[in-house]
């Protein structure tokens, strides 16, 4: 999926906004905000950002799996060649070694993504810290063309990006489009 991100000055247009998009077909699970007081959304009925999409759990959590499995692999292998006695040299355990290793990891990961903002709308912190709204809307392709149209109707969204709606473990900055497409 595609991931469109739009920067709101204010309270009021970013209602409208959702009841615009509501209004085109995209759902609270395809459209959140993230801003600095979100009591303002919940008394205004707009889906606000949960955790996972705030913190960095999932994207740490991934880097996390993959160093694990690496170390169990480097382990396991190690473990097989040097053969020590009583071990069991089965492919079995081979995976064992290297599947528990991986959920450790994820397990160190996902706690430390605890404390990190997610890398996806950490380039747009410092513009929610001064009170502005982000807007992340993902869509499908057929989608695309709608959402652009009830955006412009906004003069006051300003397009801060696109990207991609998934997480790469291999990235610590997720790379922006500069802008939506604009419908011409």
């Amino acid at each position: 999926m595609k991931r469109l991100y739009y920067l709101s000055q204010d309270l009021e247009d970013t209602r409208q906004i959702s009841e615009d998009l509501h209004q085109a077909g995209i759902t609270d699970w395809h459209f959140r905000v993230i801003c600095k007081h979100p009591e303002g959304l919940y008394q205004q009925h707009i889906h606000s950002a949960n955790p996972l999409h705030r913190l960095d759990v999932i994207h740490c959590g991934q880097q996390g799996a993959l160093t694990g499995a690496v170390f169990g692999l480097v382990l396991a292998s190690s473990l097989l060649l040097l053969n020590p006695p009583g071990y069991p040299t089965d492919l079995k355990m081979f995976a064992l070694i290297i599947s528990i290793c991986a959920l450790i990891g994820a397990w160190i990961g996902a706690s430390s993504g605890l404390s990190h903002q997610n890398y996806k709308i950490s380039r747009f912190h410092e513009r929610i810290e001064a009170g502005q709204y982000l807007l992340i809307i993902d869509i499908k392709k057929a989608q695309e063309e709608a959402v652009i149209e009830v955006m412009q109707k906004h003069p006051h969204a300003i397009p801060a990006g696109q990207g991609s709606s998934f997480t790469n473990p291999f990235q610590d900055q997720e790379p922006l489009d500069p802008q939506p497409a604009r419908k011409r």
